[in-house]
């Protein structure tokens, strides 16, 4: 039973059928499906109380034989405690309150998670990512779908929902940390009539949205997502690009080009087209690459290009370097030097250093003479 707020006391039947009183000391979130609360058990330990609001059961006996949004959770965390993940959260214990107002309501109790979500990690103000960076919070965040999708259960479970507020980067080791697993699904399933009301609509697969088959490549939508809110920030993707940012968006990044084409292949609108697991994602995220993109990896190339008179009499001498895309060096331009040392510069030259030149420009590359 929930107490009045003066007393501020939650009762919780719990799964081994104890009623147990806890003291809340704060509300951490109310989403409109859960509430969850920071609160105090009878041995003075802070815990995470988790309220599902959507979901009624009658019992835990009740709790535990359907797969509603509250179930679906606890199982998770629960398969997850006995395999010893340490990225989900911990949960507790489990079971009932009694509003008394309403229906009983399933709960969660879960060790709380000292850190920061990954939405406002984003939204600070020093965000500026390394490419090492990146790639870590890539393993990290598919380390425990992966787990999800393939070993948790002889159900495969998908996580649907993921987003950057579904993730706490924990302050003890920086460590990604994926919650909130009430939206996740037992089995894919031909169709699935979505009863979820999901708030993270720019990370949701649109097979989610549109009651579709689920899949791992559900999930890996959501996590590529993710990503590229975390390259260009919140407020360009969402605002800015409403969830579908082009491809310039990240020229400014210093990323190898294959990083970026990866991302958008797991974004595809149909799901076959996208990597069919987190695994292969992350796996093509995280390759050694030589490719290059317009700020990075790039290479100084030397060009030596001597003008003559008509009496072949050195005029002047120009020695520069010059940034150019390594990827992208017109192969043309490595031939300069032997097109003008000849001793000869007649107009047929002057026209293939104009075609070099256009070409340079064409592919981003500066050159100054």
């Amino acid at each position: 039973m929930v107490k009045n707020k003066m007393e501020k006391i939650i009762e919780l039947k719990r799964s081994d059928g104890t009623v147990v009183r806890y003291v809340k000391l704060s509300e951490r979130s109310d989403t409109g499906q859960s509430n969850i609360f920071l609160v105090k058990n009878p041995d003075g330990q802070e815990e995470l109380l988790k309220m599902y609001l959507r979901d009624k059961f009658d019992s835990n006996e009740d709790l535990e034989l359907k797969e509603k949004g509250a179930a679906r959770e606890i199982k998770t965390l629960l398969l997850a405690k006995e395999q010893g993940r340490d990225d989900l959260p911990e949960i507790i214990n489990y079971g009932i309150v009694e509003p008394g107002f309403m229906d009983p309501l399933p709960a969660l109790l879960m060790k709380p998670i000292k850190g920061k979500t990954l939405d406002q990690v984003i939204n600070s103000k020093d965000h500026n990512p390394t490419k090492e960076e990146f790639l870590k919070l890539s393993r990290e965040i598919g380390s425990p779908l992966t787990w999800a999708h393939n070993d948790a259960s002889t159900k495969q479970i998908f996580h649907r929902d993921l987003s950057p507020s579904n993730i706490i980067i924990r302050d003890l080791d920086k460590k990604a940390i994926v919650i909130d697993w009430s939206a996740s699904r037992f089995g894919s399933g031909e169709t699935c009539v979505n009863t979820q009301a999901y708030d993270n609509l720019y990370y949701t697969a649109p097979e989610v949205r549109n009651g579709r088959k689920v899949t791992a490549a559900t999930d890996v939508y959501s996590l590529a997502k993710v990503l590229q809110c975390y390259l260009i920030g919140k407020d360009k993707f969402e605002r800015t690009y409403n969830g579908s940012p082009p491809k310039e968006a990240f020229s400014d990044l210093n990323l190898p080009s294959n990083i970026i084409d990866n991302l958008f292949k797991a974004t595809e609108e149909e799901p076959e087209n996208r990597f069919k697991s987190i695994d292969e994602f992350v796996s093509a995220l995280n390759e050694d690459t030589s490719l290059t993109t317009l700020k990075d990896n790039k290479l100084d190339i030397y060009k030596e290009i001597i003008f003559y008179d008509k009496e072949k009499e050195i005029i002047s001498k120009y020695e520069k370097y010059g940034s150019v895309i390594g990827s992208l060096i017109p192969p043309s331009l490595l031939i300069l030097k032997d097109v003008f040392s000849d001793g000869k510069f007649n107009a047929s030259h002057l026209a293939l250093y104009g075609i070099v030149g256009f070409l340079g420009a064409l592919f981003g590359n500066i050159l100054s003479f």
